[in-house]
């Protein structure tokens, strides 16, 4: 038995197995056994829920500022110092103007010099002012030095944005007016003969901007003013106009100079030609070379009307020298030259008539119903550059079926003509006549003998 023990009393139910009445178990509790092993960890609990923040602390006081202040003077002497705790607001800490010195630096000429006055100034916060730290001056312009070396150049900076186009300057401009009088006109305002708007000169009065046509007897004047445009109120201010007489009187005669030497003589000129303004009248085109009759006059009776000549229509005066389209003036070469033809159809030296239905042929018309006309001669044969010589309006050349040494009678139409001649001839040479005029021609001229 253990030194000592629990005792554990415990009820003995009444008629029970032992007996009656109550009894008492004593139960006996054996000593402490050896600590076990410690157990497994556990699992983690559950976060707790965050805390309330707490109150800020309160805010303590800024330290002491320094702060360096500069003040700037110009001037031939040494400027006077600044004392102490002047040159700055005790309440911001900038810079301000003390006397003669300024905040901004200031504009040196050659002959003065530029001084720095220079302190560093500390806040004491408790007081919320400055107490100044002593000021300096330094002489910032002395002798100029040598130069130094040139820096290496920067990179150059971005192109600013272009500023606003500025306003045109004031503008002068020369003004002139004309007039023209037998008298000498008179002058123009100051203000007067300008548009306030453009500058231009504007008629006024009697004066004109163009130069006017001068009449005999009369002297041109021109008014010149030199005028300047304000562009501020976009008027004009004139400085004065002056009239000049641009034509004086008729000067004296100078003396005549010494006749110069008779120059060389010039070379022959091409011959020219006989031509006249004409007006085609024909109700189409007249080509180069066409030959044309005189169909009337135009106008005022000074102008010739003309159309293309046929053998119905003679005589031919000329050819056109120029295409002419109907109702245009141009001309026509009576005698001379004509140029630039389609030539192409003859040979040189091919005397040309007019034709049957116009134009030119070869080949002279044939028969006395046809009146004929040599009108022009081929100098030069082609297509476009030929070249004819008109021979004029003359047709006593081109009679037709007439022999040499023959003639007979015609009428004014060039038709033959009958005639009766008397045998009535006396003489010795009477039968020789007589035999002649019976196998006479006929000819392109009416003719009138008296044989007596």
């Amino acid at each position: 038995m253990p030194d000592s023990y629990n005792k554990i009393e415990a009820p003995v139910a009444s008629g029970g197995f032992f007996g009656t009445g109550v009894g008492t178990n004593e139960i006996l509790q054996g000593a402490r056994g050896p600590k076990g092993d410690t157990g497994d960890q556990g699992t983690q609990g559950i976060q707790g829920i965050q805390g309330i923040q707490g109150i800020q602390g309160i805010q303590g006081n800024a330290g002491d500022q320094d702060k360096t202040v500069y003040l700037y003077d110009s001037g031939s002497a040494t400027p006077s110092a600044i004392a102490n705790g002047v040159g700055f607001n005790p309440s911001t800490g900038a810079a301000t103007d003390t006397g003669t010195w300024e905040t901004t630096v200031p504009s040196v000429s050659a002959s003065q010099n530029l001084y720095i006055a220079v302190a560093v100034l500390t806040q004491t916060q408790s007081t919320g002012n400055y107490a100044g730290g002593g000021w300096t001056i330094y002489q910032a312009s002395g002798p100029q030095g040598i130069q130094g070396v040139q820096g290496i150049q920067g990179i150059q900076g971005i192109q600013g944005v272009q500023g606003v186009a500025g306003n045109d300057g004031d503008i002068n401009k020369a003004l002139y007016l004309y007039d023209s009088s037998a008298t000498t006109p008179s002058g123009i305002a100051d203000g007067a003969g300008f548009n306030t708007s453009t500058g231009a000169a504007t008629a006024t009065g009697t004066w004109t901007t163009t130069v006017p046509s001068i009449p005999s007897g009369e002297g041109l004047y021109i008014a010149a003013a030199v005028v300047t445009q304000t562009q501020a109120t976009g008027s004009y201010a004139g400085s004065g106009w002056v009239v000049y007489r641009a034509q004086g009187e008729q000067g004296i005669q100078g003396i005549q100079g010494i006749q110069g030497i008779q120059g060389a003589t010039g070379s022959q000129g091409a011959s020219g030609n006989i031509e006249n303004v004409c007006k085609n009248v024909s109700g189409g085109t007249l080509t180069v070379g066409t030959p044309v009759y005189q169909s009337g006059i135009t106008g005022s009776g000074s102008l010739i009307s003309v159309q293309a000549a046929t053998t119905s229509n003679m005589p031919a005066i000329g050819l056109v020298s120029t295409t002419l389209a109907d109702n245009d003036e141009g001309l026509v070469i009576i005698t001379g030259i004509v140029s630039s033809v389609d030539t192409s159809a003859f040979s040189a030296g091919d005397l040309l008539y007019v034709g049957a239905s116009g134009g030119l042929t070869a080949t002279p018309p044939t028969g006395e119903a046809n009146e004929i006309q040599n009108i022009a001669k081929v100098i030069k044969s082609h297509a476009s550059t030929g070249v004819l010589m008109v021979t004029g309006p003359s047709r006593d050349n081109a009679t037709p079926n007439l022999n040499n040494g023959k003639f007979f009678l015609g009428n004014g139409s060039n038709q033959s003509a009958t005639a009766t001649f008397s045998t009535e001839v006396t003489g010795a040479m009477a039968p020789t006549i007589t035999s002649t005029l019976a196998t006479a021609e006929s000819v392109s001229l009416a003719l009138s003998i008296a044989l007596g």
